[in-house]
Formats: C-alpha cells, structure tokens, sequence
C-alpha cells in the first residue's frame, strides 16, 4: 500500500488529518470527532458524514462538462505521391481525389494539395457503421485503396 508520508501509527491522528483535509478541500464540516470515529464510531453519525462526500461528489460532476453532441472519429489520410521509379515527388499538381462513403451514402472529404508532392484528404464519420475510403491519384488508386474504417 503506497499511504501518505503524513500518515502515523496513530489511528487517532489519522483520522483527525483526515477530517481536516476533507474540511479544508472539499468544504466538509468536521461532525465527528477523531477519537470517537477510531475508537467507538457511531453507524448514523458515520452515516450522516459520508453523506457530505456523496454530496460534494454529485455538486462536482454537476460541474463538468457533458456532450451534447459527439462525433465517431475525425481522420487525415496524408499521401506522398512518388514518380514512375518510386523517388518520391517534391512538387503538387496531380489529380488527387478522395470519397468516402457510408451505410448512409457520401461522407463530404476535404482534398488538399499541399503543393510538395504530398496530398491529404480529411474527413469525419458521422455516426457507427463500416466506411470505405477511396483516395486516388491520377485517376488510380493508390496502393491499398479503397480501405475499410469501421466507427464504432
């Protein structure tokens, strides 16, 4: 067990330094005492102190933020486009395309031409269900396409 270096062999002080953090950081009022709570606790006053940690934990996930709305998966396929010898090309300007399509039909993809021989296409799954993404360039497919994505 990794306890606290602040913690003693005295169950006394243990508890006692336990009250006081709960009251310091969660604003927990001390209703027991530290010596009754080691040696002779009392169910419904252990009862009614817990309950302030209950309440403190339902008024923090209060505060959070939940969703509203999430999407399944955002991607970026990045492609590097390579003359006929296989020597990767520095230059843009090739017909480079990419679709997506899901159980609902055509997923919009943004296209770009990064003008250095790489290319990318970018798009987000809307919802679960298993895509196929074709990326071609000059009107082929690269090697691979089209690929299967399953959002779950």
């Amino acid at each position: 067990m990794n306890l606290p270096n602040d913690f003693k062999k005295d169950a006394v002080s243990n508890v006692q330094m336990a009250l006081d953090k709960a009251h310091t950081n969660m604003k927990i009022p001390k209703l027991v005492d530290a010596e009754d709570v080691a040696n002779s606790p009392d169910e419904l006053a252990m009862i009614t102190y817990i309950s302030y940690y209950r309440d403190y934990w339902t008024q923090m996930m209060d505060k959070l933020a939940w969703p509203e709305k999430c999407t399944f998966a955002s991607f970026t396929c990045h492609v590097q486009a390579a003359n006929k010898s296989g020597r990767a090309k520095n230059e843009g300007g090739d017909v480079f395309t990419g679709e997506v399509k899901g159980p609902k039909g055509f997923v919009p993809a943004e296209v770009t031409d990064n003008h250095n021989g790489t290319y990318a296409i970018s798009y987000r799954l809307p919802e679960p269900g298993t895509y196929t993404v074709s990326v071609k360039i000059q009107n082929r497919d690269i090697k691979g396409s089209p690929f299967t994505q399953t959002a779950i």
